[in-house]
């Protein structure tokens, strides 16, 4: 054997390898697409308006008009995925980035609030956020590539990356993706298969972990996680799919599919089952329809007048028309016919998610922010200044007394997010009215005007 050659056997070593190869297939396929148009997350929300996480930031589609918002201050960001909520002030867009999240409150006319977390607010030990998911109490979780953050009745919780119970049942690699069911959370890793997280009420516990050789999921690199209407967990591998019916994890593996049975492509990438209960697989070379009960695939690609091959993301709106997220922009599909959208051409004149909340005139400057106004339960107070700054901010009432100190020292980074909760410095809840919040830093001075209302 000459010298310094190392065959690779099938196994553990081999599969790493040809992981790591489509990865990098991946990614330039991708990053040869033109800014805007390379989509990895879309939604359709309660207004039948479409929202879709691209390389450049986050865009909205009412069916007519389009609007592109930054995730950070000043600079478009990469969205890697989205999910909402709705709770008592309206419905909340999560909104996964590679610098963070960002929860924005919308209506119907567009984003009206929003509020960014990231390592310094939050419990996340990892800013890229790539898959959110809630489960049915309406915890969020966030998987980042270091472990998963959880955000539940106003805490947050880090749990990190490690293989056993004893580290909550979050597999040790790179994390890429979640699904949930109840109170159960199903966490897939690169090369490491599938671990189960159960949300009890004295904290979080792992249950199972699906891996081969000791179970029959198709592949230890976990694309994407779906429960469907019976519960039952569908895991997209880059060896293809595998459906899991049993609670025990080396049991009820009985539908593994792949190309030798029609799928297009091994690599999936996301999986959805429609109000026709049909399964759809975005897969790196096309879509696939699944009929669980024929067993048969119909398969889509760019020849059919999808927009890429590449399919990262698939939703459906209350009108049943499907929309996929792909590499080269976005595609429709309604029956029987495609129509795709080029989304990079949409990508531009982006509105900053934090200074849109306050509806600021064009030449208002302030960099202070007040969201949401007006409010009955809490407010986020929003300050960039692009570098460490010695800061005091307070609350004072319309007679001038100060009422609440809320920040007073040196903020090291180069912006501060603070959620008041409408309490006065002895704890207890001010009255409605007029309030005016004062940020000091050096010699200047910044006020915001904020109501509050009735609670």
């Amino acid at each position: 054997m000459p010298s310094g050659f190392w065959p690779l056997a099938p196994g553990p070593l081999m599969k790493n390898y040809i992981a790591i190869l489509i990865a990098l297939i991946a990614f330039f396929r991708v990053s040869g697409q033109p800014a805007g148009d390379t989509v990895r997350a879309v939604y359709v929300d309660e207004y039948n308006v479409k929202w879709f996480g691209t390389n450049m930031g986050l865009l909205r589609f009412d069916g007519t008009n389009w609007q592109a918002y930054n995730t950070r201050p000043s600079t478009p960001g990469i969205v890697n995925s989205l999910a909402a909520e709705q709770d008592d002030d309206g419905f909340i867009l999560w909104i996964g980035t590679d610098n963070g999240i960002a929860a924005a409150e919308y209506n119907d006319e567009g984003i009206t609030g929003a509020v960014r977390y990231d390592s310094v607010n939050s419990a996340l030990g990892s800013n890229r956020v790539v898959d959110i998911v809630l489960d049915s109490s309406g915890t969020r979780y966030f998987a980042t590539p270091e472990g998963m953050a959880v955000f539940e009745n106003d805490q947050w919780t880090w749990l990190e990356k490690g293989w056993g119970p004893s580290e909550s049942g979050i597999p040790n690699y790179e994390l890429l993706s979640l699904g949930a069911k109840n109170d159960t959370v199903y966490v897939g890793a690169m090369n490491r298969g599938a671990g189960r997280v159960i949300n009890e009420i004295d904290g979080f516990s792992g249950a199972s972990y699906y891996e081969q050789p000791w179970t029959g999921i198709a592949g230890n690199t976990i694309k994407s996680i779906f429960t469907d209407h019976d519960g039952y967990q569908w895991f997209g591998t880059t060896e293809g799919v595998s459906c899991h019916t049993h609670q025990d994890g080396d049991k009820g593996w009985g539908l593994y599919l792949s190309t030798t049975d029609g799928l297009a492509d091994d690599e999936v990438n996301d999986i959805f089952q429609d109000s026709g209960d049909e399964f759809w697989m975005g897969t790196s070379e096309g879509i696939s329809k699944f009929n669980k009960n024929t067993m048969q695939f119909t398969n889509y690609t760019m020849e059919n007048g999808l927009a890429d091959n590449m399919v990262f993301d698939i939703a459906q709106g209350p009108d049943n028309i499907l929309w996929f997220a792909t590499a080269g922009g976005v595609a429709s599909f309604e029956g029987t016919d495609f129509v795709s959208i080029k989304t990079s051409s949409h990508a531009v004149d982006f509105k900053d998610i934090i200074a849109s909340v306050s509806r600021l005139p064009a030449n208002d400057h302030n960099p202070l922010r007040v969201y949401p106004v007006p409010s009955a339960t809490h407010l986020y107070i929003h300050y960039f200044s692009g570098e460490p700054q010695t800061l005091a901010i307070d609350i004072f009432d319309t007679s001038g007394k100060r009422i609440r100190e809320l920040y007073n020292g040196n903020n090291n980074e180069n912006e501060i997010k603070i959620r008041w909760d409408l309490q006065n410095s002895n704890d207890s809840k001010v009255p409605p009215g007029t309030y005016f919040i004062r940020l000091k830093t050096g010699d200047r001075t910044y006020i915001r005007k904020a109501i509050i209302l009735n609670y």
